[in-house]
């Protein structure tokens, strides 16, 4: 697995250790790394206490063609106070929703290895870049541009 992160993306403590979070939710994901269906969200707690929906973005269509996603994660404010990481009897994930977000695009995903570049983590506010299109094309092209090797982007690497 290889995650990569925006060149602009601060990687204070904070950011670096949800990016180390976001690649044990993804490593451990039962579905090959995959991003469960609504339906399945609905059904089933997270696999990981601290995100909850995953949820590709459906506009633009730029968005959906670069697999760009945006993953809820848990915070303090989180708009259901049952979600708490560690709490067993958690929500179900597509239930688990915050103002914040973590931007993802699947850049590689084949069963032997898988590429995930993280965009921007946003918090809080989420809400509002939801529908923001020329925000979200830029992200769609950024993407497209690591796909096709006209990016580098700083490579992350899990501390020991």
């Amino acid at each position: 697995m290889k995650i990569t992160l925006n060149i602009e993306l601060s990687p204070n403590a904070n950011v670096l250790k949800l990016v180390q979070e976001f690649q044990y939710y993804k490593q451990t994901h039962p579905s090959a790394m995959a991003v469960y269906s609504q339906t399945e969200q609905e059904k089933y707690p997270s696999d990981h206490a601290l995100f909850g929906r995953d949820k590709l973005f459906l506009s633009p269509l730029s968005a959906e063609r670069e697999q760009l996603h945006h993953l809820h994660f848990w915070t303090a404010n989180s708009a259901h106070r049952e979600w708490k990481p560690g709490n067993p009897d958690g929500l179900f994930q597509w239930y688990c929703t915050s103002d914040s977000y973590l931007i993802y695009s699947v850049i590689n995903h084949d069963k032997d290895f898988h590429h995930f570049h993280i965009h921007a983590v946003v918090d809080p506010n989420a809400h509002a870049i939801y529908k923001d299109h020329k925000l979200i094309n830029i992200w769609a092209k950024e993407a497209m541009n690591i796909r096709l090797g006209c990016t580098s982007p700083y490579i992350f690497t899990s501390p020991e």
